[in-house]
């Protein structure tokens, strides 16, 4: 009677087992079937999507820590939660993106014309933001009106610093500075244009803010043209005649939003002076 019985048994968990192994079932666990603690697998499990509902944090896993909101833990401990809101959390405060053999990066999307930012909060308040405000290639530090922003322009290789939504300062592809979007310090080097002696030149410039003229020779010309970067009304200039001071003043009398016009003077009459054959003169030159 009871090796009938246990012949029986035997033979069911047999039909069972290959009951469950031959079919694929939509759900987990099959249906008439049901685990209350864990399950352990040696190979794969496959399925259209996992549930989790559990609560209670495992050592090392997938947990509903509550209600529409994703656990994932390590060491029994909770290291990334995703909210129903779609926000994700890392609770070590530390996010790596590593690669030893092709470029690491981190990305953060969003719908054209929105913002795409990361917000570094204090005790649960705001204190930076560094992303972009909406724009192609904008660099932020927040998103309100008063806000200043870093925005580097692709197309042109520009950057500029702005506040209040108003550009503040750019700084161009050639290395010239804006201020308030005008011209402030460009690297452009001046060039002579005109007047002069024979074969003037700039000895040596760091753009219109310092530079060195010679005048030539011939010891003729008391005038000469010196040809500067576009700004946004004039020039103003300081020019020192330093080879001949004791005798000879040479002052700006010119100013175009692209040149301007320097005059020798006798020291002793103020009257128009010819320069001494290769006279150096200092110059810095400020765009108005």
């Amino acid at each position: 009677m009871v090796h009938r019985i246990v012949k029986n048994i035997l033979l069911f968990l047999i039909a069972s087992t290959a009951l469950v192994s031959a079919q694929t079932y939509n759900q987990f666990p099959p249906p008439g079937m049901a685990y209350t603690n864990h399950l352990t697998t040696n190979s794969v499990v496959a399925g259209g999507s996992f549930n989790a509902t559990g609560t209670t944090i495992p050592a090392n896993g997938i947990y509903l820590p509550s209600a529409n909101t994703l656990g994932i833990t390590t060491n029994s401990i909770q290291a990334i939660s995703i909210s129903s809101a779609q926000t994700v959390t890392f609770n070590s405060g530390t996010f790596f993106v590593n690669s030893a053999t092709s470029q690491s990066r981190a990305i953060i999307g969003s719908a054209a014309g929105n913002p795409s930012y990361l917000e570094f909060t204090i005790n649960g308040s705001v204190v930076n933001y560094w992303g972009v405000c909406g724009a192609i290639n904008d660099l932020i530090t927040g998103c309100a009106a008063n806000d200043a922003v870093l925005n580097n322009i692709s197309a042109t290789g520009n950057v500029l610093i702005g506040t209040n939504a108003i550009e503040r300062l750019r700084i161009t592809n050639t290395g010239d500075i804006d201020f308030k979007q005008k011209l402030f310090v460009s690297a452009t080097a001046p060039t002579i244009s005109s007047g002069f002696g024979t074969s003037p030149s700039i000895v040596s410039n760091n753009g219109p803010s310092s530079f060195s003229v010679n005048i030539g020779t011939g010891a003729v010309a008391s005038s000469g043209v010196i040809g500067l970067p576009a700004a946004a009304t004039g020039w103003a200039c300081s020019v020192a005649e330093i080879t001949s001071p004791a005798t000879d003043a040479t002052s700006q009398t010119g100013s175009s939003t692209t040149s301007i016009t320097v005059t020798n003077y006798a020291r002793t009459t103020g009257v128009a002076h010819a320069w001494t054959a290769s006279d150096i003169l200092e110059l810095s030159c400020w765009p108005n």
